[in-house]
């Protein structure tokens, strides 16, 4: 239970109407906005200090059809923000001696598949479980988020068929929004409550955060709710999330009430103190390597501070929460827009707060010198060793490219510097490692060679216990064309021997003895390397 003494702390501080700031950054923030106006969606941006409000300001238009414009109470979807209120729910439990976190995800959900091995709340809160997103798979069976409404029968459902995982629990580190729609889940069958009203007695009405709910019915009216975009050739689209899963997603808040939330996290009494502190710890892979998220919250550094944050987006909202506690600094921004990067866009706002220091004092290290021949023999393609997904390293106007945009930086013949990550490259490929010690394997494979591409070999239906309906592969050119359902095309091209990938989606062709295509796998973002059998005309 949220204390008495937070919750009369925070109503001191909010419950005043917010008004807008002309403080000495409003320029320097105004800045960063400046491409959203009354005839475009846009942000609502809070800043707090010390749970003093430092920036207040709306930006765009909540409707554009009403002209209606966005203020400082308008309701926006938090994306995956909403993901710590699903794990405050489920700690809360566990306090309370309900559930454990180390219980199997089977004992509340016997839906799930046996995978052999346990599978426990806790590793779905980490995204360490190997889950397959079930977005992933329902655009794989034709059916993206967005063009039908789906529930819990249909997440459970999806779950039922994944046989496999995509790595053995506690092994790697892959988000996943599976784990948190059956957390809802869990929360609702544990307590007797929905999520939704669990959080609102408990969370929502202790700490005054009277704007909101969750959207577990996306034909409820929501007063004051901005209408979310997206942007195409002739406009702006009305882009709205006509789902009722939640608990990955589907808060419905404001700026404000994110503020208190955070001010919660930064001061929360005696009784919750040992609650926050654990959502705020890195977990550990089995292995020991520490990753950077907790529970529902990314625990990383920015500027050389601690940042505790999260962002989301979902169906044309996006969002950003972050806390910097040395500073005693939050930021809330919620947006209806989806062509935004509001990680780029909260760090800008935070870098107002918290100049960089290293910007002032480190240049940049002289690369160590490779001759032509040690970049020659570096070029080439690489596959994920997990997931199957390729990535060329090419070189181009003096600069060692790792993908499409990523540059590599030599520190010593086998060692490189790719953004904050570390690759490590020796005569079985490359090792990736990040700077919380999360690793990435790659190995080095030759191009498609002629009979690889011969698309005859690899046209036709495909189709596994693990989903439903077909996958059909077609020739496209020198290319290969994937029909998902009815909806949706993707245009692979080809990546290594038997194998076809783009930004989305990579397939992979297993081939009989005699060299006949008898099936697939399939690897995206979030689901590795799905096992589909080819049909026989």
């Amino acid at each position: 239970m949220i204390s008495a003494k937070t919750a009369i702390l925070l109503g001191l501080l909010y419950t005043s109407a917010f008004a807008e700031d002309s403080g000495s950054h409003a320029a320097d923030v105004d800045h960063i906005f400046a491409k959203w106006n009354d005839s475009t969606p846009g942000c609502v941006v809070a800043v707090s200090k010390a749970g003093h409000p430092e920036y207040l300001k709306a930006y765009g238009s909540a409707d554009l059809e009403h002209n209606i414009r966005n203020s400082l109470d308008t309701v926006f979807e938090a994306g995956s923000v909403s993901k710590q209120f699903t794990a405050t729910a489920i700690l809360m439990l566990a306090r309370e001696g309900k559930l454990s976190l180390e219980d199997p995800a089977r004992k509340y959900i016997p839906e799930m598949p046996d995978y052999g091995q346990p599978l426990t709340i806790r590793a779905m809160l980490t995204h360490t479980s190997g889950l397959r997103d079930w977005g992933e798979i329902a655009a794989i069976e034709g059916w993206p988020r967005g063009t039908r409404v789906y529930d819990d029968v249909d997440i459970l459902k999806i779950v039922s068929k994944q046989k496999e995982l995509n790595f053995a629990p506690g092994t790697h580190w892959s988000y996943s929004n599976t784990g948190y729609n059956l957390s809802e889940i869990i929360v609702s069958r544990v307590s007797g409550l929905s999520l939704a009203e669990f959080t609102r007695q408990r969370i929502f009405l202790p700490l005054g955060m009277s704007h909101t709910s969750w959207r577990d019915d996306y034909t409820r009216i929501v007063p004051d709710r901005a209408v979310a975009y997206s942007p195409r050739s002739d406009g702006f689209h009305a882009n709205m999330p006509f789902e009722n899963i939640y608990g990955n997603g589907g808060l419905l808040t404001t700026v404000g009430d994110l503020l208190k939330w955070n001010e919660h996290l930064s001061a929360p009494g005696a009784a919750d103190l040992e609650l926050v502190q654990g959502q705020e710890r890195n977990y550990h892979l089995n292995s020991g390597r520490p990753t950077d998220y907790g529970y529902g919250l990314f625990i990383r550094t920015f500027n050389d501070v601690s940042e505790i944050s999260h962002t989301g987006s979902t169906a044309g909202y996006s969002s950003f929460l972050g806390r910097y506690p040395t500073h005693s600094l939050s930021i809330a921004m919620l947006c209806n827009v989806s062509d935004i990067n509001t990680s780029v866009y909260g760090h800008a706002i935070a870098d107002i707060w918290i100049p960089n220091p290293s910007k002032r004092r480190v240049t940049e290290a002289k690369p160590y010198p490779l001759s032509p021949q040690a970049v020659t023999q570096l070029t080439g393609t690489y596959r994920n060793v997990d997931t199957g997904r390729p990535t060329k390293i090419s070189a181009q106007d003096g600069k060692i490219h790792f993908g499409d945009s990523a540059i590599m930086s030599p520190i010593s013949p086998t060692r490189y510097r790719i953004g904050d990550k570390t690759a490590d490259i020796d005569a079985r490929g490359i090792t990736l490692t990040d700077a919380y010690g999360v690793v990435d394997k790659y190995e080095r494979v030759t191009g498609p060679t002629a009979s690889s591409v011969a698309l005859a070999s690899v046209t036709g239906k495909y189709t596994g216990p693990e989903i439903d309906g077909e996958v059909t592969i077609v020739q496209s050119g020198p290319s290969i064309s994937v029909h998902l359902g009815s909806k949706t095309t993707l245009i692979l091209a080809p990546a290594y021997d038997d194998a076809f990938s783009n930004d989305l989606m990579t397939v992979m062709f297993s081939r009989d003895q005699n060299g006949k295509v008898i099936s697939m796998t399939i690897s995206t973002e979030r689901v590795w390397k799905l096992r589909l059998n080819r049909i026989e005309p």
